[in-house]
């Protein structure tokens, strides 16, 4: 499978539309990069525009995980949302506190291992927060 790439400007607008709601999120709190991540300790959120197969893979599961977790369905072309709205939850609910005992988790897992990665207290509650979002806030699924 070949890269697929999406319009930075419709990540934005969801970036946007979510800054609307928390005025303490701002665009300086972003940046391009080349994966969705957050990091803790600069409390900056990294966004990217590439969908590879990996990802794609990991979309699958995420697919069927958010059904049978949240009994919310969200399509392949929109998971990005997710994706972001899953960063910016841990810009709100990550607790720096647990950031070493995180870290271990995260080094302890393959990199295949979604099921076990959804686990982890700390993108459980990112996951939560993006889904309350999007509950809340049911038309940010048609950016």
């Amino acid at each position: 499978m070949e890269n697929k790439y999406l319009d930075y400007k419709r990540l934005y607008k969801v970036v946007d539309y979510v800054i609307d709601k928390y005025p303490e999120l701002n665009r300086e709190s972003f940046e391009e990069g080349s994966m969705f991540i957050y990091y803790p300790e600069e409390r900056k959120i990294q966004i990217s525009n590439v969908i590879d197969e990996i990802e794609f893979e990991g979309n699958k599961f995420l697919e069927k995980y958010l059904y049978e977790e949240f009994d919310l369905y969200i399509p392949q072309d929109k998971m990005f949302i997710f994706s972001i709205l899953h960063e910016i939850g841990h810009y709100f609910t990550f607790d720096m506190n647990n950031f070493d005992e995180y870290c271990r988790m995260l080094r302890e897992l393959s990199d295949e291992n979604y099921t076990e990665y959804r686990k982890i207290p700390e993108e459980y509650k990112a996951d939560k927060w993006a889904i309350e979002f999007i509950k809340n806030n049911k038309n940010i699924l048609s950016i």
